[in-house]
């Protein structure tokens, strides 16, 4: 979780002259008062009868974990955000322990301060982790980590167009925007997912530009070695691939990353 606050990890410091000086008196206070909250946290819990204390956590964490899901744009039932909604149930659940706590005098926080807080930090999760799963995350830098590692053997289209070459001695074919893969090739990027897996997530993430035949998401290059090759198209910007999701399919020349060559080779 990134420490964006106006002081690093706080917002307020409470009337401390520095963040430094808020941390010690803390660590003061907690040296005090250690466990005392915990123990009245129990008794709150315990005052009440087993089977409607947790029929109210229970209804409280939904209504939490909803809300946190609607203000970061969550969509409920979407499989592909199934473990953020998970960790946002955790959050919920913290955020419910506050509201409690506070509603027993034990925090000397005003109501919702607790919720606010945790919203925030949820927010700030989020932000940093980006809202991919983490199947996809692995695959999409897998597949990154190999065209960065190969990227001496990605022929520039226009030279392969003019040049006969030796296509066992290259990976691929490239231009300002894609690296074209074929299928071969392709296959050996994606460590232990399927190709069908790997495409999916490549679409999804808007890495993949597909080809435009019908059941097919491969292109078919110009005329290369007398024969038109299907590979798959992905955007340069996958190069830079840091766990997140990029928000359009549509990269200009200028935004991708270039992959310099040695022109008049085919290795």
């Amino acid at each position: 979780i990134p420490l964006k606050g106006a002081f690093g990890a706080f917002d307020t410091l409470h009337e401390h002259a520095t963040a430094d000086a808020f941390v010690r008196a803390l660590d003061d206070s907690l040296a005090k008062a250690g466990g005392g909250a915990g123990a009245l946290f129990v008794t709150g819990i315990m005052h009440g009868s087993a089977g409607h204390m947790e029929a109210y956590v229970n209804r409280r964490v939904t209504e939490q974990a909803a809300a946190m899901q609607d203000a970061l744009g969550i969509v409920a039932g979407d499989t592909k955000t199934t473990e953020i909604r998970r960790v946002l149930d955790a959050f919920a659940l913290i955020a419910v322990a506050g509201e409690l706590a506070s509603q027993w005098e034990i925090t000397g926080w005003p109501e919702g301060a607790a919720t606010a807080a945790v919203q925030e930090v949820a927010k700030r999760w989020l932000g940093d982790r980006g809202n991919m799963p983490y199947d996809q995350i692995n695959v999409l830098e897998s597949i990154r980590d190999h065209l960065q590692q190969n990227q001496d053997r990605f022929m520039t289209v226009a030279e392969a167009i003019d040049t006969e070459h030796d296509t066992a001695e290259i990976s691929g074919y490239q231009d300002d925007t894609y690296i074209y893969l074929p299928a071969s090739t392709f296959a050996l990027s994606h460590g232990n997912a399927t190709s069908d897996a790997a495409v999916t997530y490549l679409l999804d993430a808007n890495y993949l530009h597909a080809g435009g035949e019908r059941n097919s998401q491969q292109y078919r290059l110009p005329k290369i070695n007398g024969k038109r090759t299907r590979a798959y198209r992905i955007y340069k910007s996958l190069l830079e691939f840091d766990g997140k999701q990029q928000g359009s399919a549509e990269r200009s020349a200028q935004n991708v990353v270039q992959m310099p060559r040695e022109t008049g080779t085919a290795g």
